[in-house]
């Protein structure tokens, strides 16, 4: 950042084409500095002690709709295509929305990063019959078997190619790792006929 600064002081007078580039590029990574730090300050905030979720009772369809909705034009700008499917669960779930929708935020970035143009991510809901289970499947390269309870440890990348740029620091799957478990839930990663799947299930209890 300090570097940027001066190289954009110095060409400002003379060259402000290359200011503007030096200035865009030090929004970038001010912006991907904010990122970072906002996520080690969550994955802090969640393992207090005291940290305590927000209960509501919410229709599990209207968080898929939601995710679906979100990234439907962004699945579309990488030639993507999204899929979404669900069962018609008869029962709500007593759950903080905030901190469900940020684990599918999670797993639907994840897939979306690891798929290439033209494959498929499909978003589902399903009830089972202890609760409701979100699924994420991809048809990206995959989780190798060993790896598939290691990608939830802190700091942990199953792709260590990934720059600091389009990363954050490994602690996506950590967090979400946490608010499934706070909900008395659990998360897992599989693969089937091909596809990488990252599923977390969440118990009924009374609303």
């Amino acid at each position: 950042l300090r570097l940027g600064a001066e190289l954009s002081g110095e060409s400002l007078p003379h060259d402000a084409a290359a200011a503007a580039k030096y200035l865009q590029a030090m929004g970038s990574e001010i912006e991907h500095m904010d990122q970072l730090l906002g996520e080690l300050l969550d994955y802090s905030k969640i393992n207090l002690p005291n940290f305590s979720l927000r209960l509501n009772p919410i229709d599990p369809h209207t968080v898929l709709e939601d995710i679906y909705n979100r990234y439907l034009p962004v699945a579309a700008s990488k030639g993507i295509e999204l899929d979404c499917l669900a069962d018609a669960p008869s029962e709500t779930l007593s759950v903080d929305r905030f901190r469900i929708t940020q684990v599918m935020n999670n797993l639907m970035d994840n897939a979306l990063h690891y798929s290439a143009p033209k494959a498929k991510v499909t978003v589902t809901c399903q009830k089972q019959p202890d609760g409701i289970c979100f699924r994420v499947m991809d048809e990206g390269p995959g989780v190798p078997e060993p790896l598939r309870q290691k990608v939830f440890d802190p700091l942990f990348r199953a792709d260590p190619s990934r720059s600091r740029a389009s990363g954050g620091l490994g602690l996506g799957l950590a967090i979400a790792k946490k608010i499934v478990e706070l909900h008395g839930g659990r998360i897992y990663c599989e693969a089937r006929h091909g596809r990488t799947i990252f599923a977390f299930c969440i118990p009924s209890r009374p609303s």
